[in-house]
């Protein structure tokens, strides 16, 4: 008799997740807490660029910034800034979209997302 180890793990199912996230890019949306910028690349990284480039378009408190793919000049970019958080279209996650006050995209991070979210 006595205890026996369960484990009591649940894992969502891809459509809750899903719709999960739709739903939280749509209250975003909503609130007017997306920026979407033309282009979004640095030639070095620079974290006073970035901290610029994020200013410029009115990027305050915490950020998350979407990219299509990974950047490695944006990472060492913003990695030492406050607030800011750089994910891609497919590690892109509910909690992360709520936490941001500001999501940052490119038109080319809007259509992988649509991609990624379509039914």
């Amino acid at each position: 008799f006595g205890p026996h180890p369960r484990s009591y793990a649940y894992e969502v199912p891809k459509a809750v997740r899903r719709q999960a996230l739709l739903a939280a890019l749509t209250s975003k949306a909503q609130g007017g807490a997306i920026r979407i910028l033309e282009s979004l690349s640095l030639e070095r990284p620079s974290t006073k660029s970035m901290a610029g480039l994020l200013k410029g378009v009115g990027v305050s408190g915490k950020a998350l910034v979407v990219l299509p793919a990974r950047d490695e000049i944006l990472e060492k970019s913003a990695r030492n800034l406050p607030g800011v958080r750089l994910l891609t279209v497919q590690g892109l996650n509910v909690r992360d979209v709520l936490k941001a006050d500001t999501l940052v995209l490119t038109p080319e991070g809007v259509h992988t997302l649509r991609e990624v979210l379509a039914p």
